[in-house]
C-alpha cells in the first residue's frame, strides 16, 4: 500500500464515529449480534444521536471495535443500507443517510401548537419498529404480531424450503403459482362462484391489484366513483391516472344512492370501487337490498365496478357479495391475504370477467414481475394446512370479543361510534367535542397511542371530521383506556382551545 492509501485510510478512520460506546450488545445468545446492531443503530439514528452524514467505522474498524466477525459487520451496514438509515459511498464507506425533506414535512398546527409531523401521524400506523414500542399502535390495519402463531409459519416457511422446484432468486408463473391459482378458484367455487384457475389473477397485494386494474381500464379524466370515507390508499392511485373523483356518502345506513344515482346520470363514470364487506373505516357491510341496487344502476349506465373484498373472511357468511351476485360480469373482484396473514405471506388476487382479465394481466406483464416464488408457495402451504381454519376462527373471535369490550366501554364513557361494526378489525369513534380529527390524534400520540383520524380517509381539501379509526384488537390495552377516559372527560376543554 502506498503512502497516499495509508494516510487516507488514516484521515478517514479518524472522522468516523466511535460506535462501541453506543452500543450495549448483549453476548448470551439473546437474539443474533447482526439484529442487536441493526436495532440499535437504528435508534441512535432515529433519535439523532447519530447525526445525518456523520461516517460510520469502516467493516474491518465495527468488527474490531464490536469483537464481531466482517461478515456480520457486513450484513450489519447491509441491513442498515437497506432500511434507509445509512448510505454507501463507493471508495469512500457508510454514512448516516441525510433526513429528506418528506420524513420531516409537518401538518399546519393552530397558533402556539407544536406541528403534527406526518411520519409521526401516518408512519407510525403502518409501521411498528423496536424505537417506537413506547407507542400503542392502535391504527395499525394489521394483525398484532402475536396472532399469529410463530411456529406454524415457521413449520410452512421451512416446507417451502425444501421443495424442490422453489426458485429462489426468481418468480412464480406471470399470472402467479397455478397451483394457489387452482386453490383460490376451488375456495371461490364453494362461495357459489363459477371460474377455474385461469380466471384468477395473483398480485404482490390488493393496492397492486387494484393499481392494475385502474391502469388497465381508465383514461385520463375518466370518472370514477368512490365512497367516501374510504380506505387510505385509494385516491393518491386515482390521482396518477388523472381521473374525476366522485365520491359518495357511505354511512352506518349504508350509500346515499339517491346521490349515487344523480352522479351517474350526470358524469357517466367507467368505474365504481365499492367495499361491501367491512368497509375500512366503518366496518358495516351494504345490504342486500343497496347491493341489488347498486348493481341494477351499474346495468343501466354501463359501467363496471370494482369491489374490495379483503375483509371477506372475517365477515359472517350471509355478508352479501356484488361478485358472486353479479356473476362477474360487471364486478371485479380484489381480495388480499394482509388482513388475515403476517406480510412475509402477502399476496393479493384479481377475479374478473376473462376479456377484463386478460387487459389487467397485460399491464401486470408490461409493468413489473409477479410474486417471488417462496412467498406464494409459503401462502399455499399455510393455506392448506388444518391450523389455517383454526387460525381464521381464532382471530374472527378475537376481534368479536375486542368490538364487544370496546363498545361497552365507549358506551360507559358516553362515547359513540360513528356506525356499529358488522366484524372485523375496526370501530371509528366520534368525538363532536372535539376540534378536529387531527387534534385528537396530536393528543392521543402525546399519551403514546396512534390513531387514524378522518382526514386519512377522505378527500384532501374535506373537513377534519372529529372521529378516528381503531383496531378493536387493543381494545383491552391500558393505554387505549387512560386516552379514551382522557378523550371523554377533557376532549372539550384540551381540544377546542388549542391546547393540544
Amino acid at each position: 500500500m502506498n503512502n497516499y492509501n495509508k494516510t487516507r485510510q488514516n484521515v478517514l478512520a479518524d472522522t468516523a464515529v466511535q460506535i462501541a460506546p453506543l452500543l450495549k450488545l448483549d453476548r448470551s445468545g439473546r437474539g443474533s449480534l447482526v439484529s442487536q446492531i441493526v436495532e440499535q443503530i437504528t435508534q441512535q439514528v432515529q433519535r439523532g444521536q447519530l447525526a445525518p452524514l456523520s461516517r460510520m467505522p469502516s467493516v474491518r474498524a465495527l468488527a474490531a471495535q464490536l469483537s464481531i466477525s466482517a461478515f456480520s459487520a457486513v450484513e450489519a451496514y447491509d441491513r442498515l443500507v437497506a432500511l434507509g438509515h445509512l448510505v454507501s459511498r463507493r471508495g469512500a464507506g457508510y454514512f448516516v443517510a441525510p433526513r429528506h425533506d418528506f420524513r420531516e414535512a409537518a401538518i399546519k398546527a393552530p397558533s402556539g401548537e407544536e406541528p403534527l409531523k406526518v411520519s409521526a401521524l401516518l408512519s407510525t400506523e403502518l409501521f411498528h419498529h423496536p424505537a417506537e414500542q413506547q407507542l400503542l399502535p392502535a391504527a395499525q390495519p394489521y394483525l398484532p404480531e402475536d396472532w399469529t402463531a410463530a411456529k406454524w409459519l415457521q413449520e410452512c416457511t421451512r416446507a417451502t424450503l425444501r421443495s424442490p422446484r422453489l426458485l429462489l432468486q426468481g418468480f412464480s408463473h406471470p399470472l402467479g403459482l397455478p397451483e394457489l391459482r387452482q386453490f383460490l378458484a376451488a375456495h371461490l367455487q364453494q362461495l357459489g362462484f363459477h371460474l377455474h384457475a385461469d380466471d384468477v389473477l395473483l398480485t404482490r397485494s390488493a393496492v397492486h391489484a387494484l393499481d392494475l386494474t385502474l391502469r388497465a381500464l381508465l383514461k385520463p379524466n375518466d370518472a370514477v366513483l368512490i365512497e367516501t370515507p374510504s380506505f387510505p390508499s385509494l385516491r393518491p392511485l386515482l390521482a396518477q391516472q388523472n381521473c374525476r373523483v366522485l365520491e359518495v356518502p357511505r354511512t352506518a345506513d349504508g350509500l346515499d344512492l339517491q346521490h349515487l344515482a344523480e352522479l351517474v346520470s350526470a358524469h357517466r363514470p367507467k368505474l365504481a370501487i365499492i367495499s361491501t364487506c367491512l368497509h375500512n373505516p366503518l366496518g358495516t357491510n351494504l345490504s342486500s337490498e343497496q347491493a341489488h341496487q347498486l348493481l341494477a344502476l351499474a346495468q343501466q349506465f354501463d359501467f363496471q365496478i370494482i369491489e374490495d373484498d379483503v375483509f371477506r373472511p372475517l365477515a359472517e357468511s350471509s355478508a352479501p357479495s356484488l361478485a358472486l351476485m353479479d356473476g362477474l360480469k360487471r364486478v371485479i373482484r380484489i381480495d388480499s391475504t394482509s388482513k388475515i396473514l403476517p406480510s412475509l405471506v402477502r399476496v393479493g388476487s384479481l377475479v374478473a370477467a376473462p376479456e377484463l382479465l386478460a387487459k389487467i394481466a397485460r399491464v401486470k406483464l408490461s409493468t413489473g414481475l409477479g410474486c417471488p416464488d417462496f412467498c406464494e408457495k409459503t401462502l399455499l402451504h399455510l393455506l392448506l394446512s388444518s391450523e389455517f381454519r383454526r387460525h381464521i376462527s381464532r382471530i374472527k373471535t378475537r376481534f368479536e370479543i375486542g368490538r364487544e369490550i370496546l363498545l361497552e366501554r365507549l358506551y360507559q364513557l358516553q362515547l359513540a361510534p360513528l356506525a356499529v361494526a358488522d366484524g372485523g378489525p375496526f370501530i371509528c369513534v366520534h368525538l363532536p367535542q372535539a376540534s378536529s380529527g387531527l387534534a385528537i390524534a396530536r393528543f392521543a400520540l402525546k399519551m403514546g397511542v396512534t390513531l387514524s383520524p378522518s382526514l386519512r380517509f377522505t378527500a384532501p381539501d374535506a373537513q377534519d371530521a372529529p372521529w378516528f379509526r381503531l383496531n378493536v384488537a387493543y381494545a383491552e390495552h391500558p393505554k387505549l383506556h387512560a386516552l379514551l377516559h382522557k378523550l371523554a372527560h377533557q376532549a372539550d376543554k384540551e381540544m377546542t382551545h388549542g391546547t393540544v
